[in-house]
């Protein structure tokens, strides 16, 4: 296999392994030669990166309910020891039935440039799911766009450049989401400028 078939049947078989409402089911995974095949859930409603292409910025309400939809998948990725690591609106889609689907385990382990955790692109030192949170947190700035926002303490800590100054894990993360007050870093930080920056992209 190249690289690239390994890496696309490595991102099949972790997503294989999880049965979770909020994470594309794959039915099977097969190879010939340097293709991979999948038979996966059909996303009809399309994509996150569809969705903010289309409206721009979406209501405070309407992220934090599909940036909760995240972390509940991951939570749930995480319990089995599995990190996503490449967490931004194309990965994540929409069922027919509303529901939203986070797709792509295993995939690029490098992240995707601008969405990734800075460990993860540096590679080569060891990530955990604190990763998945930084991931969580572009994309909450994503979807929120730029201006003044009430859940900008939040994204700033969960986008920290340090490991250690961010939330613990997504469930943290998913208790601040839906009570901002919670301690953060100070707005004036260079953390909190820096996810002030993002959302002005």
């Amino acid at each position: 296999m190249t690289p690239a078939t390994r890496a696309g049947f490595a991102a099949a078989v972790a997503m294989k392994q999880l049965t979770h409402p909020g994470i594309v089911r794959v039915h099977d995974v097969a190879t010939d030669g340097d293709d991979v095949w999948v038979a996966m859930e059909v996303a009809s409603g399309g994509s996150l990166a569809d969705r903010l292409r289309d409206r721009g910025a979406l209501p405070v309400d309407e992220a934090v309910r599909i940036a909760t939809s995240v972390c509940r998948a991951l939570a749930y990725a995480h319990a089995h020891g599995v990190l996503h690591l490449d967490v931004k609106p194309a990965n994540v889609l929409f069922a027919g039935d509303g529901r939203v689907l986070l797709a792509d385990f295993g995939g690029d382990t490098r992240g995707t440039a601008g969405f990734a955790a800075p460990e993860v692109e540096r590679g080569g030192a060891a990530v955990d799911e604190r990763a998945d949170v930084y991931g969580i947190a572009v994309l909450l700035a994503a979807m929120l766009g730029p201006g003044p926002s009430p859940l900008a303490r939040v994204v700033a800590r969960a986008m920290a450049a340090e490991v250690a100054d961010r939330y613990a894990s997504v469930d943290e993360l998913t208790a601040a989401l839906h009570d901002p007050v919670v301690p953060a870093l100070p707005a004036d930080s260079a953390t909190a400028r820096s996810a002030r920056g993002y959302r002005g992209r």
